[in-house]
C-alpha cells in the first residue's frame, strides 16, 4: 500500500513548458522570489540553510531584495549572528516580517534587516535577553576557556550591535540583555529594534517583480494540465 504524506507540500505553478503548466513545491517558488522562512529555533542545520540561500540568491543577481519572515523563539548565539553578519553583507535590502514570538537570536535577526524595512504583526512579540552558548560535552579545559572567551566576544558584539542601530544608551541595552524582556511591538518600534507595527502582504505584490520570477496563469491553464 502506498505510503500518503500527511504533511503534502503544496505544488504551485511556476511557469510553462510547451503549453503546459509547469508546476514547482511552494516553497521553491517563494525561494526563487526571494522569500526565505526562519520559522524554529536556531540549530547549525537551519542557521546553515539560511546562510546558503542568501548567499546563492546573492550570487545570482546582487541588485534584487530579499524577504525574510520570522517565527523564532531563539537558538545558539553563533547561529544567530552568522545570519545577522550574512545579511550586514547583502548588497540587497533585506525586509525582516515578524510574527508570533521572536525571542533572543530570533530578535536578533530581525533587527538586523535593513533600517526602516523591519516589520513585525499586530500580536507578535520581541523578547531580548542575555545571549548565551550551549554547554559542549566531552570539553577539555582548555576548549571551555576558548568558548567562555569566544562567548564573552559574542556578547559584546550583539551588545554593541544593538547600540549602534538605535537610540539608546549602553545601560540601557545592557538593562534589556540582562533578564528576559518582552516587548510589545509599539515598545520595540520605541527602542529602535523594529521599524513598524504592521505587516501589509501588499509588499509582496512589488517585491522583485520582473517578469522570469513571477508568472500569471490563466484558469483555463491550470485545468489544461
Amino acid at each position: 500500500m502506498e505510503k500518503v504524506d500527511s504533511n503534502p507540500i503544496p505544488k504551485v505553478p511556476l511557469g510553462f513548458n510547451e503549453e503546459k503548466v509547469r508546476w514547482s513545491e511552494l516553497y521553491h517558488k517563494l525561494f526563487h522570489v526571494r522569500i526565505l522562512f526562519l520559522c524554529k529555533p536556531l540549530d547549525k542545520k537551519t542557521a546553515d540553510l539560511i546562510v546558503k540561500s542568501f548567499m546563492f540568491l546573492h550570487q545570482e543577481d546582487k541588485t534584487k531584495d530579499y524577504i525574510l519572515f520570522l517565527n523564532c523563539r531563539g537558538g545558539g548565539m553563533t547561529e544567530g549572528v552568522s545570519i545577522y553578519d550574512t545579511m550586514q553583507y547583502l548588497d540587497g535590502d533585506v525586509t525582516t516580517l515578524g510574527y508570533g514570538m521572536n525571542a533572543s537570536m530570533g530578535a536578533f535577526v530581525l533587527y538586523g534587516g535593513t533600517i526602516t524595512k523591519r516589520l513585525v504583526s499586530d500580536n507578535a512579540r520581541v523578547m531580548l535577553h542575555q545571549p548565551h552558548m550551549s554547554a559542549s560535552e566531552c570539553r577539555t579545559a582548555e576548549e571551555s576557556a576558548f568558548d567562555a572567551e569566544y562567548m564573552n566576544d559574542l556578547r559584546t558584539y550583539v551588545l554593541n550591535a544593538y547600540l549602534s542601530g538605535t537610540q539608546e544608551d549602553y545601560e540601557m541595552i545592557h538593562f534589556l540583555l540582562e533578564r528576559d524582556v518582552f516587548l510589545l511591538p509599539e515598545v520595540a518600534v520605541d527602542l529602535g529594534i523594529i521599524d513598524e507595527v504592521g505587516i501589509d502582504l501588499d509588499i509582496l505584490r512589488y517585491h522583485n517583480k520582473d517578469p522570469d520570477d513571477l508568472v500569471s496563469v490563466k484558469k483555463d491553464d491550470l485545468f489544461s494540465v
